[in-house]
């Protein structure tokens, strides 16, 4: 009835939608593997941070690190070691 009580709404979790824990292991996992068995001066990328930048704090800033990661997606982009799909 209109003025009766309203059944409670229950909302789905989001399953297999990834969380912000789950997006950054992803991106260091490709990371990983688009350098490995190569020098990171291949791709001529400014270096954002260094060591110390990232052992200063108790956790890394992940603000910084992800937009060193954007930096270096760029750079391997324009060097054409990274297909996207527009190449």
């Amino acid at each position: 009835s209109p003025g009766g009580p309203r059944p409670a709404v229950q909302r789905s979790t989001s399953f297999g939608v990834p969380n912000a824990n789950s997006i950054k292991q992803m991106l260091l996992d490709w990371c990983r593997a688009k350098t490995r068995g190569y020098e990171r001066t291949h791709a001529d990328c400014p270096q954002l941070l260094d060591t110390e930048d990232m052992v200063r704090l108790r956790e890394p800033d992940w603000k910084c690190v992800y937009t060193y990661i954007q930096e270096f997606y760029r750079c391997l982009v324009q060097k054409g070691l990274v297909k996207t799909k527009k190449s």
